[in-house]
């Protein structure tokens, strides 16, 4: 079906609901809208959360009336339901694979957060703070505002950001130190830039850290540690090597630190007391 047919029968749909004409024009404004407001996303693959950020950037537009974000809201009813025969309350809570921190209007949040977004700024350079560290304090701000659908920090407490650091481990398994930045960022915004405590939210759900393993050695790198190791210790450690190279059928036997991935780990290296 062309994109012309599709709207023409969303249209008939519209006017079966009892919308006239005067005004069915605007419900396929608004359902054009939230189309486009996805890019490569199809209306079906959508979800709940989907549907309540858009609906959500309306209201936060303070040029748009509330009769026309109810207005907004029935168009999208009349899309899924009528149109496509899907009950919206149906869909997915969350789109699988969605970032629900991810900037999608950028202008829109850095125009919204002007003066907050340039204070943060002014905090960070006063404190001399790296670059680096600069880029990813903001970057940690317009993602948490984003999470909360653009809603200002202000308005926000230790709930908000207890959510949000949950989400970052729970849904999006960051690593500590990522969720550990966030926490920082966030904590900075409200006591440096703010000028209040943030609230008790120190039950949040801590990311893991990662499980580190020992990285075996090659052969190479064996046999240089090998060479400055002192006696007896070298003579141990080189006799599975020598054998190995002239009964590689045995060395599985014969090799007590020997494995699938190569000799002799650091820490084996600390046991015997190199």
């Amino acid at each position: 079906m062309s994109d012309s047919s599709f709207w023409s029968e969303y249209l008939e749909s519209v006017r079966k609901g009892g919308v006239d004409d005067s005004h069915a024009k605007f419900y396929l404004m608004w359902a054009e809208r939230f189309t486009r407001s996805l890019k490569g996303i199809g209306l079906r693959s959508r979800s709940v959360g989907d549907i309540q950020r858009f609906i959500g950037d309306l209201k936060a537009d303070s040029a748009i009336s509330e009769w026309q974000v109810a207005q907004a809201r029935e168009a999208i009813i009349i899309l899924y339901r009528d149109h496509l025969g899907i009950e919206p309350s149906v869909l997915p809570k969350t789109r699988p694979g969605a970032r629900r921190d991810r900037v999608t209007q950028p202008a829109k949040l850095d125009t919204l957060h002007e003066d907050l977004l340039t204070s943060l700024s002014v905090a960070i350079m006063t404190r001399h703070y790296s670059d680096k560290t600069a880029k990813a304090y903001i970057s940690w701000t317009r993602r948490f505002i984003a999470f909360h659908d653009l809603t200002s920090p202000r308005e926000l407490g230790a709930d908000d950001i207890r959510d949000y650091l949950n989400y970052l481990a729970t849904d999006l398994g960051v690593a500590s130190s990522t969720q550990n930045q966030a926490l920082n960022a966030i904590v900075f915004l409200y006591s440096e830039v703010l000028g209040r405590k943030p609230g008790d939210f120190s039950d949040f759900v801590r990311a893991k850290r990662p499980k580190q393993r020992p990285r075996p050695l090659s052969r190479e790198e064996s046999r240089e540690l090998i060479k400055v190791m002192k006696m007896p210790y070298r003579q141990w450690v080189s006799m599975p090597l020598a054998i190995n190279a002239v009964h590689p059928e045995n060395s599985s036997h014969v090799d007590l630190m020997h494995n699938d991935k190569g000799f002799y780990t650091p820490s084996q290296c600390i046991l015997l007391q190199i």
